[in-house]
């Protein structure tokens, strides 16, 4: 077993100030909270904020709305030390040169700071390529601008996907692109000719006449394109894996460390069983099964699926920015991830959502309509596509008919065709977006994970290792979570249950 540092989380973080960003996100709202929680110490953590004029005052009118409002807060506010006095605002840009400040604040800020975190991405798999560019890797080259004039520690939240199309046991490194990218003389990648081959591409599609939607179609497009061609299923993964290449190149003298999570979802224990905000990965599948508008999807029911709470996530951040703060120059990697160590499989998924939707379908009054009556089938690739391809074509052709068309049809037989096609479009949409996500032939090695949670004397405090899930019970807390933070209340609530009908997990 390695050693444990004399150091525990909290010491590494006393005094020092962090500068934050993504914190109106999923997890670096989770970060911040977890930082100021169990970090009574810490010096001070600057959140970097955009401001929206049209919705917000300010940015620190969009933080206390969006950021300090979540239910996540809800055991900082009801401690009686001030924690709000050890965050700071500061509007910018991170798109921006200089994060759009004067050189003055840009310098100022570079000075004070003794770890960068970013967390800040488009988690679009389909963005257009231009704002995928902008965002996942302009932004991260700008931070890094300011780390490296004032030799900062960098803490880079990636995704374990940026593996592309690679199979077999993914290591905690850079991984060699399948495409062809160049290497500067020390062997790193550059990235500089991909973006300005990319920057032509985006001008070209700008000088088109083409109205604002049909410019994003085809951004969108160019972006899956490129994705694909370079070795990557969609334009998310290929530009996190650019961003990493880039800090690897830009700050190879420095302390850089990459965390990598694989698909997020709900909180196992903290800040509540289920926490979540918005709807993730797997839960845009499980909406669409539970509202009815899908029943069939590709994929290998012996293919696991790599679902991590988002609790493991922050405790594994907590663990590196602690380590990233204090250590010598170098480049860390770190996957969070379950399918190495815990596996589930997607038809094992499959089969907990279904039977735990039968059970508590009642209770979960914004997540169902009615009890599911169908199961959800999974199809290899090659027999799915061949049957969307049918059921396209039988659409297009009934499209064509007139209203009433066909032997003995009623009149309510065009609401029934749009049904028809509203799940039709769902399933194509959602196999486009999550098919290669469930239909894995490679798992997510986390060695290197556990190894630093070794050398913390308080690790226990920050547990990251995924064999601690019962995905039985988590997946039960997570389609309760889901109704409970994630979907509004209706407007027309169901009619209440008999109390001894009602089923509560």
């Amino acid at each position: 077993m390695t050693n444990k540092t004399q150091a525990s989380v909290q010491q590494s973080f006393s005094g020092k100030t962090l500068l934050l960003t993504g914190a109106t996100g999923f997890i670096g709202k989770a970060y911040l909270e977890k930082a100021l929680r169990t970090c009574p110490d810490i010096g001070k953590v600057v959140v970097i904020v955009r401001n929206n004029p049209a919705k917000f005052a300010n940015a620190q009118d969009r933080f206390q709305r969006e950021v300090l409002s979540n239910p996540l807060f809800d055991t900082l506010k009801s401690r009686p030390e001030d924690w709000e006095s050890r965050v700071e605002v500061l509007e910018a840009s991170l798109t921006e040169p200089l994060l759009g400040l004067d050189e003055k604040t840009f310098q100022a800020l570079g000075e004070s700071v003794d770890l960068i975190v970013n967390c800040a991405a488009s988690v679009n798999f389909r963005e257009p390529l231009d704002t995928a560019v902008s965002i996942n890797i302009r932004s991260v080259m700008h931070l890094a601008e300011l780390s490296t004039r004032h030799d900062i520690p960098f803490l880079q939240v990636s995704t374990c996907y940026v593996h592309g199309k690679q199979s077999g046991l993914i290591k905690e490194r850079l991984h060699r692109p399948l495409g062809n990218f160049p290497r500067t003389p020390d062997g790193r990648y550059d990235i500089s000719g991909m973006l300005d081959y990319f920057g032509q591409r985006i001008a070209a599609c700008a000088s088109q006449r083409l109205s604002a939607s049909e410019r994003s179609t085809r951004l969108t497009d160019l972006g899956i394109e490129e994705a694909n061609r370079l070795g990557w299923n969609d334009t998310y993964t290929m530009t996190k894996w650019m961003a990493e290449a880039y800090l690897h190149q830009k700050l190879k003298s420095q302390s850089l460390c990459v965390v990598r999570p694989a698909i997020v979802e709900s909180a196992l224990l903290a800040p509540a069983p289920g926490w979540i905000e918005g709807v993730k990965v797997a839960d845009a599948v499980i909406m669409a099964y539970a509202r009815g508008k899908t029943h069939v999807l590709p994929g290998r029911a012996s293919s696991p699926i790599d679902v991590i709470p988002v609790d493991l996530v922050v405790n594994a951040m907590m663990l590196a920015s602690a380590e990233t703060i204090t250590a010598t120059p170098g480049t860390r990697t770190y996957q969070v991830g379950s399918s190495a160590v815990n596996p589930i499989t997607v038809g094992t998924f499959r089969d907990q959502v279904e039977s735990q939707s039968a059970a508590q379908w009642q209770t979960l009054d914004r997540l169902f309509d009615h009890k599911p009556s169908r199961g959800f089938t999974l199809l290899n690739r090659g027999v799915f596509h061949a049957l969307m391809s049918v059921l396209s074509l039988a659409y297009r052709a009934l499209a064509a008919l007139p209203a009433g068309a066909g032997a003995g049809e009623k009149p309510a037989v065009p609401n029934r065709r749009q049904a028809q096609q509203i799940r039709f479009e769902t399933t194509r949409s959602l196999a486009t977006v999550f098919g290669f996500y469930m239909a894995a032939d490679y798992r997510f090695d986390v060695s290197n994970l556990l190894a630093l949670a070794e050398r913390f004397s308080n690790s226990a405090d920050f547990p990251v290792n995924p064999d601690q899930i019962d995905w039985e019970d988590y997946i039960s807390q997570h389609l309760r979570g889901l109704n409970l933070y994630a979907l509004r209340p209706r407007e027309k609530p169901r009619p209440p249950l008999p109390l001894s009908k009602a089923k509560l997990a």
